[in-house]
């Protein structure tokens, strides 16, 4: 997973990116970031770690005590479907404890096939920045180019980079997931984000694939697991609640 940035939103998109896989048996992705950025990241997540696991995330050992025998026996779905905000509090407990910043030098050459760009981002523009308000940014050439300089010898050549920002797929807000048309097309000089990035990717990476993902990406909802996406419509920017919600895989869109 790599962070563009090093504030607390970055550690909540990491941890969601890994709560379904931990819950699954498998192992976290480690985040990488700019080597100056480091020791900021870690600090970040630390910080993070700690209020959670004083809030929302304080049962998280209970459940992990009560239901991981539960879930190897008979699959998360079924426990999710039972008990969700139990499952998803275990997930987001299990995730937070095992997010790692690594150097990726310690890496094996050849061996990353995925690599997930997390930070936020608005239809049309080729930025990522650092808070919904966006008030760092960095542009998605620089954001490829830092990746390359990471993780260049460490890629397999068909790396998929998937792109998990808001309306990464999309050129202007979208209304409906059932209407896509032509919203991942460039028109009239603006282009999704992920359009962006795969130009810029074809450079560093000749064979890499690009993804982005239409609509708006949502992560603490208890009644997904999975990455999730919503249309712009469906999200109240109040309380934050969602009211309709699709799995973030069903509207990722290859460029």
């Amino acid at each position: 997973i790599y962070s563009p940035f090093y504030n607390e939103d970055m550690a909540v998109q990491a941890m969601a990116i890994n709560t379904a896989r931990v819950l699954k048996g498998k192992e976290p992705l480690p985040m990488i970031c700019s080597m100056l950025n480091r020791g900021a990241l870690k600090e970040s997540i630390s910080e993070f770690k700690d209020k959670e696991l004083q809030s929302r995330l304080k049962k998280g050992g209970f459940y992990e005590e009560k239901m991981s025998s539960c879930i190897k026996s008979l699959g998360v779905k079924s426990v999710h479907n039972s008990f969700p905000l139990e499952t998803k509090t275990l997930g987001e407990y299990q995730a937070i404890n095992q997010l790692s910043v690594i150097d990726p030098k310690t890496l094996p050459e050849n061996t990353i096939d995925t690599i997930y760009v997390i930070g936020h981002g608005e239809a049309g523009r080729p930025h990522l920045y650092d808070t919904i308000e966006g008030s760092g940014s960095k542009p998605i050439s620089d954001v490829i180019s830092d990746i390359s300089g990471l993780v260049r010898k460490k890629i397999k050549p068909q790396v998929k980079i998937k792109i998990t920002a808001c309306e990464s797929a999309d050129r202007e807000t979208l209304q409906s997931f059932s209407n896509t048309n032509d919203i991942s097309q460039r028109r009239n000089g603006t282009e999704p984000l992920a359009k962006s990035a795969k130009t810029e990717a074809s450079k560093h990476f000749p064979e890499s694939r690009v993804f982005g993902y239409h609509g708006l990406g949502i992560s603490r909802g208890v009644d997904y697991i999975s990455q999730a996406r919503c249309v712009d419509a469906s999200f109240d920017k109040v309380t934050g609640k969602v009211s309709q919600w699709v799995k973030a895989s069903t509207v990722r869109k290859e460029f």
